[in-house]
């Protein structure tokens, strides 16, 4: 069994004392060490949790507040953390806290950015020992692994079989499976892939009271089969799920944006679309659930093949908005995996950073943002012509540049003004390196105030996105700050992180303000909240304006079905 033990690393570790300090610092054994210390809380909860499962049980003072974060802007401190080593330790676990009434919370790499990672809850930690790819089925392209899993792994597992998992957030070498899952990842390329919702299959659950179960596609008459509003919990939750599909689809289908990037509120919208054709998958209901509808132990997920090959090109423009009022046309027309932007803010924080200073320099002089267009092809000519095509319709006086271009025709003009272009692996990381610059670039401010992650996450129809992006300028010059816009242009999904500085009250009242007033616009442009990062802390409150007080109490009642206690998250 396990237990506590506070001992330091140098007595828990059997360490090399004279490892190669020229080596990978990664390599050293000094490096893999483990820590537990300072008080332990409720150490009877400990004993009781320790007899109970084979995984480690640790409340100490040190792991607490290791695990009081995540990389949103929120911490809470747990009640202590579990690290299950099978769907056995984790059905124990929920049993004894549902019988005592303490909340659980689910946790993978602690990537989450709006605070779904953190509460006052006893955290399962699955990265620790249940993080093995289960099997691989390559004629089926499909692939079951456990929550644990960090998704690079699992790539790297299929990449021999010319197979991926193709939602790829940009934390995909530490995010896990179960946080794919529970947040409805996606990434760059979700113009080509969609949400993870499209590739969950299966999953195995344990529910809030302990019960061990599995969710997958269901016929409707299945559903209404196994649905029972007095009968045990696995009953109960068919006949909600039954009762939105039969009385609620109306609701959802008016409520719920149509957008490819939505993953604020409960997942219902595919639920209802699925029913239309005779059947439903319940396995993506908890696709965008952040755990609080069950803890899911394994999964069960489809695969794409990779792609043959690829081709970028980086479209310059001298003003945001007119960045913005292109997307809609390079999307419908062209095709792409992927459109990312890089706005000034990034680009002037890039051009006095070491590491990114070479990319920024190859800019023609006056770009001031950038659209970073990716396709996916089957031969090198059908690359070469899709960029070919881009470059001839969107860019107004062609001016293709391998180097620092000094043209300065066109100021007056809206569009594009020059592109470069990049086909080779090298060439292609170095304009996606300038692209992915921007979260270190924003992390790397030393004042108070930060590019805080609150409402960078919202997303609206690609045909509004200029007019959304002008209104949420306004909204943030009457609250007195800038922010950053960039990241997922082509889906309508921009990340901005305003400048806010939150260890003030002043500054905490602007955060709420700033919320308030893009949910308004959102909600004008029949968008989302969150098209990528989730509701958790930072968006949940803002999903009852969104979707109004019916569809909100549509998804509390689902939540009572599942939880009833409201244990879960």
């Amino acid at each position: 069994m396990a237990s506590q033990d506070p001992r330091p690393a140098r007595e828990r570790a059997d360490v090399d004392a004279d490892a190669d300090p020229a080596g990978d610092p990664a390599d050293d054994p000094r490096a893999d060490y483990d820590y537990a210390g300072g008080d332990v809380t409720r150490p009877g909860l400990v004993a009781d949790l320790s007899d109970r499962v084979e995984g480690e049980v640790r409340f100490d003072e040190y792991t607490r507040q290791l695990y009081a974060t995540d990389a949103s802007a929120y911490e809470v401190t747990p009640v202590g953390v579990v690290f299950p080593e099978s769907t056995a330790d984790v059905a124990a676990v929920m049993e004894y806290c549902a019988e005592r009434e303490i909340p659980v919370l689910p946790r993978g790499g602690g990537t989450s950015l709006a605070g779904q990672a953190v509460n006052e809850a006893v955290v399962l930690d699955f990265t620790d020992a249940m993080d093995g790819v289960v099997d691989v089925d390559p004629d089926e392209r499909r692939a079951r692994a456990q929550a644990g899993t960090v998704l690079a792994e699992l790539n790297a597992t299929v990449a021999p079989h010319g197979l991926k998992f193709a939602p790829d957030p940009a934390a995909g070498n530490r995010s896990t499976l179960g946080g794919a899952i529970g947040n409805n990842s996606t990434g760059a390329h979700s113009l080509k892939y969609g949400k993870t919702d499209a590739y969950v299959e299966e999953v195995e659950v344990v529910l809030a009271d302990g019960t061990v179960t599995t969710f997958g596609e269901v016929t409707l008459d299945e559903l209404e089969v196994r649905a029972d509003p007095e009968g045990d919990r696995e009953a109960q939750i068919h006949d909600a799920l039954r009762r939105v599909v039969d009385g609620e689809a109306d609701a959802v289908r008016e409520a719920f944006p149509d957008l490819k990037r939505n993953v604020s509120g409960y997942n219902l919208d595919r639920l209802v679309a699925e029913a239309d054709d005779g059947s439903v998958n319940l396995a993506r209901v908890f696709a965008g659930s952040e755990g609080t509808l069950g803890v899911v132990t394994e999964a069960t997920v489809s695969l794409e093949p990779i792609p043959e090959t690829k081709s970028v090109a980086l479209l310059t423009y001298r003003d945001l908005l007119d960045a913005m009022a292109d997307v809609d046309a390079i999307v419908r027309d062209h095709d792409p995996a992927a459109v990312e932007a890089v706005d000034d803010v990034l680009l002037d924080l890039a051009r006095e950073t070491d590491e990114f200073a070479e990319v920024a320099a190859r800019l023609p002089e006056g770009t001031e943002t950038a659209l970073l267009v990716e396709f996916y092809a089957d031969s090198d000519d059908e690359r070469r012509r899709k960029v070919a095509d881009l470059v001839a319709d969107r860019v107004d006086d062609p001016t293709t540049a391998d180097t620092r271009s000094g043209d300065s025709d066109g100021a007056d003009r809206s569009g594009a003004f020059a592109a470069l272009e990049a086909y080779e692996d090298d060439e292609r990381e170095q304009l996606w390196k300038l692209r992915k610059s921007g979260m270190p670039i924003l992390l790397s401010r030393t004042s108070d105030a930060k590019h805080i992650s609150f409402i960078e996450d919202t997303a609206v129809p690609t045909e509004h996105l200029a007019d959304y992006v002008a209104d949420f300028q306004e909204v943030l010059e009457d609250n007195d700050t800038f922010a950053s816009f960039y990241a997922h242009a082509g889906p309508g999904c921009m990340h901005m992180r305003p400048l806010v500085d939150t260890k003030s009250p002043a500054g905490v009242n602007q955060l709420e303000n700033i919320a308030d007033g893009v949910t308004d616009l959102v909600v004008e442009y029949g968008g989302s909240v969150s098209g990528e990062h989730g509701d958790g802390r930072a968006r949940t409150q803002w999903n009852r304006k969104l979707y109004g007080e019916h569809v909100w109490e549509v998804f509390r009642e689902l939540k009572t079905a599942f939880d009833p206690d409201w244990l879960l998250n």
